[in-house]
């Protein structure tokens, strides 16, 4: 039996052979076309990516020059604040710190295309950059830089002047001293001291000033620990001729000191001595640099309105009992020396009140109580 035409499909013409060729050649065209766009997307990727990679490295130079500048300009105004003395300390050093936010503000302030983003890291020590491309691909690139650690020092090193430091001693006026308000000439002048006159001081500021108990501030340079010499004067007196007109000059003259420095009371069944009238002022807990209210006196124990006082030492030692005629603050009249201060001197007595601004400068006869 003869088939006819069973081989025909498999045999190989001209039309089938063109038309594998035609395929094969569009099916690698397709291939190397698609490869093609690949490689040209991810070139595109990588210069987008080296692109920003740039700008940011440009933007963190920026930043670092501008924190540097700021900080050269910072210690040459430093240095001038420390040649020219304590005038206006504070002043300049709030500047100087309202100057460093704003560096920092502005040198972190800067506007990205859209897709971008600088960010910094809040421990100051690193600054993350984040770039995103048009492929949605997102590289972290991580650089360490000085910028806001230099600034952080910068800010350190303007810090104010005033800031007080705890220092209790006594100093003296070397020459009449004004006391101002406040560490600084700028401030009000409450009073002057003489030379000689004694200052508790409580603190003291890194611009040269002295805080005293009250509350009041002196310039150091000014002061001296050494306790002034007391000047002496001695008085000759000339020999009379006769025995007789010197005898009753020293008896005269003795008689009469006696009986006014002596003046006897007894009040209340005790003997008490009369020292005369006393200058009475009043003064009440004294401000600390933490803003608290110290009430500890200088013997250690603790004011209270009735019984504290400060005196000067040298007339009133610490511990003596006093009556006050007339008590201002109508109690029994009994006081105890506890406290002193640089300006209570010679005959003066300064009384303790839990509120000073009720009362006013006043005059008292004084007895001590024996």
């Amino acid at each position: 039996m003869k088939f006819i035409g069973i081989n025909d499909d498999s045999k190989f013409t001209k039309e089938k052979l063109t038309s594998a060729g035609v395929a094969a050649g569009i099916i690698t065209l397709c291939v190397l076309s698609s490869a093609g766009i690949v490689s040209m997307m991810n070139y595109k990727a990588q210069k987008d990516m080296v692109i920003q990679e740039e700008k940011v490295e440009q933007i963190l130079d920026e930043t670092t020059s501008s924190v540097s500048s700021e900080e050269a300009s910072k210690e040459m105004l430093a240095q001038d604040l420390l040649a020219e003395g304590a005038s206006g300390t504070e002043a300049a050093t709030s500047s100087s710190s309202e100057d460093t936010s704003s560096s920092d503000e502005s040198s972190f302030d800067t506007t990205f295309p859209e897709g971008q983003g600088l960010t910094s890291d809040t421990s100051g020590e690193e600054v993350t950059t984040t770039t995103t491309t048009s492929s949605e691909n997102t590289t972290t690139t991580k650089a360490t830089t000085k910028a806001t650690t230099t600034t952080t020092t910068t800010t350190k090193a303007t810090t104010s002047r005033t800031t007080l430091k705890e220092y209790y001693d006594v100093v003296y006026a070397k020459t009449v001293i004004n006391v101002r308000s406040g560490p600084g000439k700028e401030y009000d002048m409450v009073k002057q001291l003489q030379e000689g006159d004694a200052i508790d001081v409580i603190a003291k500021t890194e611009n040269g000033w002295y805080k005293t108990i009250n509350g009041n501030y002196v310039l150091q340079s000014l002061t001296t620990t050494e306790k002034p010499k007391v000047t002496t004067t001695t008085t000759t007196t000339r020999t009379t001729t006769t025995a007789a007109t010197t005898k009753s000059t020293t008896k005269a003259t003795t008689k009469s000191t006696t009986k006014s420095t002596t003046s006897k009371a007894n009040i209340d069944g005790k003997n008490m001595v009369s020292l005369g009238k006393f200058k009475c002022t009043f003064y009440g807990p004294q401000p600390l640099p933490d803003g608290s209210y110290s009430t500890t006196t200088a013997t250690g124990t603790k004011c209270k309105q009735g019984r504290t006082i400060a005196s000067d030492w040298s007339v009133l030692p610490p511990g003596t009992v006093i009556y006050v005629k007339n008590d201002p603050l109508g109690g029994d009249g009994y006081y105890t020396v506890e406290d002193k201060g640089g300006g209570v001197r010679g005959h003066m007595i300064d009384i303790y009140v839990d509120d000073e601004s009720a009362w006013d400068t006043t005059s008292v006869e004084v007895f001590i109580v024996k």
